[in-house]
């Protein structure tokens, strides 16, 4: 799907017509028959990958359980089990990263765990690590332990921000 033509015509699209559409889609998520089409393609101990919404990244599984309207599976991560829907299941392997279609920074570009930077109310830059995602701010933890909520257009991503996550770590350890 081309997302990018799909976020043009978007744009200029009526409140009214993007409510009618979040209830087509929401519809469509629901519909019994395309989870079907989605469950039939599965199999029982078969690694996959699903986008996680807490995290808003992709992660990888291994299914476990089939259900009538989602799937258990087991996280390559963690190795905890996770009830997840089907329709956030990636069957085609596709790479897609929304956050790039956005104008500006939002939720789609972040992901929990991930290094970030802003300026505070002195002009300084400040580091942290994102430990939740808001509809329109991330919850960071800075070196020094502060908690900080950020709307996401103060945000800016960190280039080399193992050196940073090392600092941040280092300090968090100590205390």
């Amino acid at each position: 799907m081309d997302y990018r033509k799909l976020e043009q015509q978007l744009k200029s699209t009526s409140l009214f017509d993007l409510y009618n559409l979040r209830y087509l889609i929401g519809a469509r998520l629901e519909n019994q028959e395309a989870l079907s089409l989605v469950r039939n393609q599965l199999q029982l101990e078969v690694q996959i990958s699903y986008h996680d919404l807490k995290s808003n990244s992709m992660k990888y599984g291994v299914v476990k359980e089939l259900k009538k309207k989602s799937v258990i599976v087991v996280s390559l991560d963690d190795q905890k089990a996770y009830r997840i829907p089907y329709y956030v299941i990636n069957l085609a392997g596709e790479i897609v990263d929304l956050g790039q279609l956005v104008g500006s920074f939002s939720k789609l570009d972040f992901f929990v765990n991930q290094i970030v930077g802003f300026k505070d109310k002195k002009g300084r830059d400040l580091y942290g690590k994102v430990i939740k995602l808001n509809p329109k701010s991330a919850v960071l933890v800075t070196s020094d332990n502060m908690r900080w909520r950020v709307s996401y257009g103060l945000l800016f991503k960190v280039v080399d921000s193992d050196l940073v996550n090392y600092q941040i770590e280092q300090k968090l350890a100590i205390e």
